[in-house]
């Protein structure tokens, strides 16, 4: 069966299927073979695709490939009430499948994909590889993956299976579950005879939860019931089939109002009527037609390089003071050169025979001091011009400098500048995606370069001494040239170009950067390693919103850096500093950065909490206050970055925190300020151009995908200046280019600034009505003016405070939202407004009218209140990173643990269809 487009909506009952049905045996020995392959299937009310080997005895084997299941952004378009695609085993025999490259799109109850090996004691070999699914019912559906063996007491079943892998191999099963228990749940339910055997695949745990998370993309979450066994086995696969579709499986399009009840806003609904769309916020959360959940994950920990150093000392040598002249002169009459032999040398004593010197004439002699080339070790700063002079016919010694009244004790000091020491830092960084990035090797010296400059050359090389040698032209570019320092330099940067290569998974690499043949400085370690890493984990401290001036001027600048974990961290240098340095780059990409700010040692940054580091003319206080002021500004579209260290010669990717870039920034030691690809240029003399930032993505939603970031809800590093950042505006102007407007607002945060907690719960306010219902959802088309010209929307939840303690300010930043520029006319444009307190009734939900109701049992009146759009002002309305705060809650008035309140968020809506908007809470104790 392959390469059909099969389209049913047919009412059948969940046990006729209801979309495709495959059966094998019917109480006969069988042997069976199935190709389903490349096929388009939607619109089924029961399983959209069912295959089942029934009682009997016998073998079956098969292949499930490529096959399109639903479509996506369609909710319910897979199934209305059942799995997307269920395998059932029963009876005796064998049963072998290959489960490979499909996609199921909106499923209506359990799993997205469900295998069964119950009711008898079939062997169940199965491999699932490279699948996808996407839009669960939010309120039938179970998880993205379910497998169950054994379901009666009787039942002697074996399942191998195996799922996921490396690469293409991973399936996406992320979000595969609405009610945030499991997106993959395996379970071995009853019989004594059971067994179900996990292939670890390329993973070495032994948890359900590591295997499924090491094999498949993640984040994701697993669980198994009952006794799971792990094993390094793969289970036996199928006879292969051709892995090709001569016709796509391509999605089917839905019209909006059709399976998965896709509806849109319509400016011309009677007063009473009340419109739909899709909305989300809070815990599980269904964006337009995708559902997407923000939600805590643990921080990955980035591995240290391993640091290898070389030093080459020179060792000083003895240097006599040469080239001393003697002359004698006579007032009265041409001096007569007198011819000396040259001087006999005894340690630190110079003996000269100059024979008579004849009365009322004089000797001059001048020494000439030589310094060692290379310089001495030691490193001396001056000279000691002073030295005596005896006679045979002198009274005493005569100094050879200047007389003054301290005599011998007062030398004349000659300065001297020192050849800088020359050093090289090990490198390190993540191998590239797709092409090549650059990997920075800082060069520093020990002093600035003198008025006639510092140059070295250096070369790459295999380290083949290395456990993992990288191969050059595979692994990185070979690369030489040589370094320049102008006078007043003492910082470059290196940049060798890592390269993607076909090796996945690999371990970590090693290369080699040599320097030689240096001038004007000593070389003191001529040699670093770079290493390639595997991974490519998320920054523990991050940049997580910036921007290099503002409306206020160059000096309106700030920098937030963010604890991305979950546990405090106290500030302490790498080295001897006062604390982390920020640092910009100087005039141009070669010259030396420049520290502009020092975080302080034992500073405490909370557990995903913020530092903000402001500039002299910020104007952004009435957000979040500055925590510390920068020493300089930045610079229009100047990069920067956040090292471990205040010394800005021991800058290098080992003391990089995280770094941020811009414009055309490139080369030399702006690649040590940026990572990966750069952020555009921000035109400072754009029309209109407002309050801005830059912030790090929380969602970077994809229709039919829901969020692309790792972590939804939590700031995107994947290592990338251009793909986790977004740029936003209160005038929504494309200053930073067309590609980033977006209508949203800076949203910088300090030490004091509410945080991300996953313990205030948000409920329905009437759990008795869906979402989409009033009070739940209350439509008012008359409620117009500016930013709501097709009137408002008021979506209410009630909050409930479970972090057991009282919190002092709640708030709810926006992550995701279809607002400007609105990309068709078919998705709505929506404006987050502040909103004032309304009496809701009636309100049959129990739970709000015990916790906000008068009287306390439902039915009730339910006080719901609103919440206030933060500064700064935007005379738009919020979009992307605004937040709206419930002022009730203060200091002075906190939310007690295990206390709820009600809350509304006022919509204004500008264009009228399907859209989405997702909220983080953020709370303070």
């Amino acid at each position: 069966m392959r390469s059909n487009s099969i389209n049913n909506t047919h009412p059948a009952i969940l046990s006729g299927g209801g979309g495709v049905t495959v059966t094998m045996g019917g109480g006969a020995t069988i042997t069976s073979t199935y190709d389903i392959s490349c096929n388009s299937m939607r619109g089924a009310k029961g399983f959209g695709l069912l295959v089942a080997k029934t009682l009997g005895n016998g073998t079956a084997q098969g292949t499930i490939f490529n096959n399109r299941i639903g479509v996506a952004g369609v909710a319910g378009s897979a199934s209305t009430e059942a799995s997307g695609l269920d395998v059932d085993s029963r009876g005796s025999g064998t049963h072998n499948l290959l489960l490979k490259n499909n996609q199921v799109h909106g499923w209506g109850a359990n799993g997205a994909y469900q295998i069964f090996n119950n009711q008898g004691n079939v062997t169940m070999n199965v491999t699932v590889q490279g699948n996808l699914s996407t839009l669960p019912d939010p309120n039938n559906a179970l998880a993205g993956f379910y497998a169950e063996t054994g379901a009666l007491a009787g039942d002697t079943s074996l399942t191998n299976m195996l799922v996921g892998g490396a690469g293409a191999a991973e399936n996406n099963f992320v979000d595969g579950d609405p009610f945030n228990a499991n997106d993959v749940l395996l379970s071995r339910i009853a019989g004594a005879g059971t067994t179900f055997n996990l292939s670890r695949g390329v993973s070495a745990a032994s948890t359900v939860q590591q295997i499924i998370t090491d094999n498949n993309v993640d984040p994701v979450t697993a669980a198994g019931a009952g006794t799971i066994i792990f094993v390094n086995t793969t289970p036996t696969l199928p006879p292969a089939i051709d892995q090709s579709c001569t016709t796509a499986a391509a999605p089917v399009n839905f019209d909006a109002g059709t399976a998965g009840g896709s509806t849109t806003f319509s400016n011309d609904d009677a007063p009473a009527t009340s419109q739909t769309a899709s909305t989300s916020f809070g815990g599980a959360s269904s964006l337009g037609n995708v559902t997407s959940r923000p939600f805590v994950s643990l921080p990955s920990v980035a591995a240290q390089p391993r640091t290898t150093t070389t030093r080459n000392v020179s060792t000083p040598s003895a240097q006599p003071l040469t080239g001393s002249t003697l002359q004698a002169t006579s007032p009265t009459q041409q001096p007569e050169r007198i011819q000396v032999n040259p001087p006999v040398v005894n340690g630190d004593t110079l003996t000269f025979t100059i024979g008579t010197l004849p009365a009322g004439q004089s000797v001059t002699i001048t020494f000439q001091v030589t310094i060692d080339n290379p310089f001495p070790a030691i490193n001396p700063s001056q000279v000691s011009n002073q030295g005596s002079v005896t006679c045979t016919e002198c009274a005493g010694s005569i100094l050879t400098d200047d007389p003054s009244v301290a005599g011998a004790n007062d030398p004349t000091i000659t300065p001297v500048i020192s050849p800088p020491d020359i050093t090289i830092k090990d490198a390190s960084g993540p191998e590239p995606a797709s092409g090549s990035s650059p990997m920075g090797f800082t060069v520093v010296l020990s002093a600035p370069a003198g008025a006639g400059g510092v140059t070295v050359n250096f070369t790459t090389a295999d380290d083949t001494g290395g456990t993992n040698p990288a191969t050059a032209g595979v692994d990185y570019t070979t690369t030489s040239g040589t370094l320049s320092f102008a006078a007043g330099q003492s910082v470059q940067t290196i940049s060798v170009p890592i390269l993607s290569d076909a090796d996945a998974p690999e371990p970590d690499e090693t290369f080699l950067v040599n320097l030689t043949g240096a001038t004007g400085g000593n070389i003191t370690d001529s040699q670093a390693v770079g290493t390639i890493t595997s991974a490519n984990p998320a920054g523990a401290i991050l940049i997580s919103e910036l921007r290099t001036f503002g409306p206020g001027g160059a000096g309106d600048d700030f920098v937030e850096v963010y604890n991305n974990s979950n546990s405090p961290v106290t500030v302490a240098a790498s080295d001897a500093t006062a604390g982390w340095g920020l640092v910009r780059m100087g005039a141009s990409c070669t010259d030396t950065p420049v520290l502009i700010g020092t975080i302080p040692n034992g500073t405490v940054i909370p557990a995903r909490g913020h530092y903000l580091i402001v500039g002299s003319q910020y104007s952004l206080a009435t957000s979040a206050s500055g925590n510390l002021t920068m020493t300089s500004d930045i610079g229009e579209n100047g990069n920067v970055g956040l090292f471990n260290t205040a010394n800005v010669a021991n800058l290098s990717t080992a003391t990089r925190l995280d770094a941020v870039g811009f414009g055309t920034n490139v080369g030399n030691n702006c690649d040590l300020l940026r990572e990966g690809n750069i952020l555009p240029a921000v035109n400072s003399g754009a029309a209109g151009l407002a309050q801005h930032s830059f912030y790090r993505s929380l969602c970077s939603f994809v229709q039919g995908v829901g969020c692309t970031v790792p972590s939804p809800g939590f700031p995107s590093d994947r290592n990338d200046n251009a793909v986790d950042f977004l740029f936003v505006d209160t005038n929504a102007t494309n200053a930073a280019g067309l590609s980033q407007q977006r209508l949203g607002a800076p949203g910088p945060e300090n030490l004091a600034s509410p945080r991300v907690n996953d313990n205030i719960g948000g409920f329905l306010l009437d759990a008795s009505k869906t979402s989409a219902q009033a009070p739940n959802r209350v439509r008012n088309i008359s409620d117009t003016g500016p930013n709501k010209t097709f009137g408002t929307m008021s979506i209410r939840r009630r909050f409930t405070n479970n972090t057991g303690a009282p919190i002092t300010r709640l708030r709810f930043r926006i992550v995701e939202v279809t607002t400007f520029p609105r990309p068709n006319g078919a998705t709505a444009d929506v404006r987050a407004l502040s909103s004032t307190s309304v009496s809701v009734s009636p309100v049959n939900d129990p739970a709000t009218c015990a916790a906000n109701g008068t009287p306390a049992t439902a039915p009730c009146t339910a006080t719901v209140q609103g919440t206030t759009l933060e500064a700064p002002t935007q005379p738009n309305g919020g979009g992307y990173n605004s937040t709206m705060t419930a002022g009730t809650i203060t200091l002075g008035t906190p939310l007690a643990n295990g206390a709820s309140i009600s809350l509304q968020f006022l919509l204004g809506i500008e264009q009228t269809g399907s859209f989405r908007f997702l909220l983080n809470v953020e709370a303070l104790p």
